[in-house]
């Protein structure tokens, strides 16, 4: 006598598909599997058309959401692919969300870049790290984000470098000998303990040093 996995449904009448299911479960499994593939198809052509990287993932949220209503069928033993799915929609998410911390990262530098004044180049740098941090303790294999955080620490130091040097020489033009001999001392320390990536590091390096020879020669006669 045939009884259907889901329902419990027998009788000397009654009849089960290959999924061992009786003819009421197997049409709500088959109405649930089509339902769901409609959802994700429509939710995968809203995620392409999408520009925003943010909004990208929080529809990426909605694939999960459609798999639910096949959970129950999955745990039958039913080849719902709700596991396999799930794996894949879960790859397909942390690509977007590479994608869009890459973006967002690049994005902030470049505003970084045309910022005036180095407290807004800090800002929009400090930001973007914090975000690159945010994601990393979430994201399955962190080490690949390092390169970029290490691209963001290198940009923020440089810049640091080039704010402190004009920070030396406003004070060189005020005539402030004591504050230049001051700021060019930190700038130097900066430099011997940070590990700077600049350009023009060796030449500013060599700058730094001739200017405080030169100050202490003058402050000291």
């Amino acid at each position: 006598m045939a009884i259907c996995i889901r329902c419990d449904k027998s009788g000397l009448f009654s009849s089960v598909d290959k999924n061992r299911l009786c003819k009421e479960c197997a049409k709500e499994f088959s109405d649930r599997m089509a339902e769901a593939d409609r959802s994700i198809q429509h939710t995968l052509f809203l995620i392409h058309k999408e520009v925003d990287p943010e909004e990208k993932l929080r529809r990426c949220e909605k694939l999960f959401e459609a798999l639910g209503p096949l959970s129950e069928f999955e745990t039958l033993g039913l080849p719902a692919q709700v596991a396999k799915r799930k794996r894949e929609f879960k790859n397909f998410r942390e690509g977007f969300l590479m994608d869009g911390i890459v973006q967002a990262t690049h994005k902030a530098l470049d505003r970084a870049t045309i910022a005036k004044t180095w407290p807004e180049k800090a800002q929009e740098v400090e930001t973007a790290l914090a975000r690159l941090e945010e994601v990393r303790a979430s994201f399955p294999q962190p080490e690949v984000l390092d390169s970029l955080k290490e691209k963001a620490q290198r940009f923020l130091g440089a810049r640091r470098l080039e704010a402190m040097i004009e920070k030396c020489h406003e004070a060189e033009y005020e005539g402030n000998d004591n504050l230049a001999l001051e700021r060019y001392r930190a700038t130097w320390e900066f430099l011997q303990r940070d590990r700077v990536d600049h350009p023009q590091r060796a030449k500013i390096s060599a700058s730094v040093q001739e200017r405080l020879r030169r100050l202490e020669q003058k402050i000291n006669r």
